[in-house]
């Protein structure tokens, strides 16, 4: 039954940090991210960058979240079932 609890509220923040990243709430979006994060961006190509750790990732705003947001104007996010 833990288990089941565990992934329900696993599902619950990956949608909370879709509907962030799609209503282009870069603090919303930065305030489900943990210490230990990982922000894997595949913007420069051909390989991207890699962002490890919440202040590494915020320090890239400009380049990494917000800056999705300006190239990727229809970009948006969703939780498969």
């Amino acid at each position: 039954m833990q288990e089941v609890a565990q992934t329900a509220s696993t599902i619950e923040v990956i949608n909370q940090f879709n509907d962030a990243f799609n209503r282009h709430d870069v603090q919303a979006v930065m305030a489900l991210m943990t210490e230990d994060c990982i922000f894997d961006n595949t913007y420069p190509p051909p390989d991207g960058e890699r962002f490890e750790g919440q202040e590494s990732t915020i320090g890239q705003i400009p380049t990494g979240v917000a800056g999705m947001y300006v190239a990727w104007m229809c970009f948006a996010c969703e939780t498969a079932r």
